[in-house]
């Protein structure tokens, strides 16, 4: 029972070991001694093992692995995890790479991802018991034939500009400055 809960994690069956003979009034230990002492164990390893690593994360390192939590003990496929944030796999990778650099995850296999430490995805469930909704922007590509070109004309009338912002689910206003393919995208209208 213990080993298989405890996945044969050496520190697992350390602290399910102990608890089972703390809560045993005599030898041998029972199925109902390691049963009461799970929630002491899983107590323990809460606030000390898990914690430790958990405080080590920052937000977008927590989210990604509340993510995975949300999948189960894995391995999980990257497009998973990334569909659940609602991002990319691309914007994620960088937080996946930081996780493996940490020891927090691995990759057993290309595109797989899994916890280096069993149960932390239980524990993760326990502490984060919402999946936690990071601030997102919408995934959608912005054309300037969509929204209209700079042309002497100047920009769309105002009720044309209401209609695109409706359509598009957000401010024009909302989205960032950047240049891509040539074309210049924002915050303000007309284009720089």
């Amino acid at each position: 029972m213990i080993v298989r809960h405890t996945q044969c994690y050496p520190c697992f069956l350390q602290e399910w070991g102990k608890h089972s003979w703390d809560c045993a009034e005599a030898s041998p230990i029972t199925a109902q001694d390691v049963t009461a002492a799970t929630a002491q164990a899983t107590g323990e390893l809460d606030a000390s093992f898990f914690r430790a690593r958990f405080d080590r994360l920052a937000p977008s390192e927590k989210r990604y692995l509340r993510a995975m939590a949300e999948l189960g003990p894995g391995p999980h496929r990257s497009g998973e995890i990334s569909r659940i944030q609602a991002r990319g796999v691309g914007a994620v990778a960088p937080t996946r790479a930081k996780l493996i650099e940490k020891g927090m995850i691995y990759s057993p296999a290309h595109g797989d991802t899994a916890f280096t430490v069993p149960l932390f995805d239980e524990y993760l469930r326990r502490v984060l018991p919402g999946l936690p909704v990071s601030r997102v922007r919408p995934l959608i590509r912005v054309e300037w034939r969509i929204i209209g070109r700079h042309s002497p004309a100047g920009p769309p009338l105002p009720d044309e500009r209401s209609t695109l912002q409706q359509r598009m689910g957000y401010a024009l206003n909302s989205l960032p400055s950047c240049s891509k393919n040539g074309a210049h995208f924002s915050r303000g209208w007309p284009p720089a």
